[in-house]
């Protein structure tokens, strides 16, 4: 005597595996997408001039700008690799800052 299956019984033990499937796509691109310390400094370079410039007071922005952020990021930032993100912690002129590295973008957690 055959057991029948019902067809959601079916579907679902069919859509099993893509759903695992689609996991391991989804790990894998986050893992080859994290970006490196050499990706943040030039983040830090490009993005951090225009947040402080936004509202941040003159002297502030003259002091990193005439030291080389890129060099001030080098010296106060670390970077925790995740394997699939990383989080960066920066300190810009005395104030801690923390950046989620995720899919080749930075985002500011703090």
């Amino acid at each position: 005597m055959k057991k029948s299956t019902s067809p959601s019984q079916s579907r679902r033990s069919g859509s099993f595996p893509i759903f695992w499937v689609l996991i391991v796509v989804g790990c894998v691109f986050l893992a080859i997408t994290n970006p490196d310390e050499e990706s943040f400094k030039t983040f830090t370079k490009n993005s951090i001039p225009s947040e402080l410039n936004q509202g941040a007071d003159a002297e502030l922005l003259e002091t990193l700008l005439g030291k080389g952020l890129a060099l001030v990021s080098n010296l106060t930032s670390y970077r925790e690799n995740r394997f699939l993100f990383s989080q960066y912690h920066i300190n810009v002129a005395g104030t801690p800052r923390q950046y989620l590295g995720i899919a080749g973008q930075f985002i500011r957690i703090d």
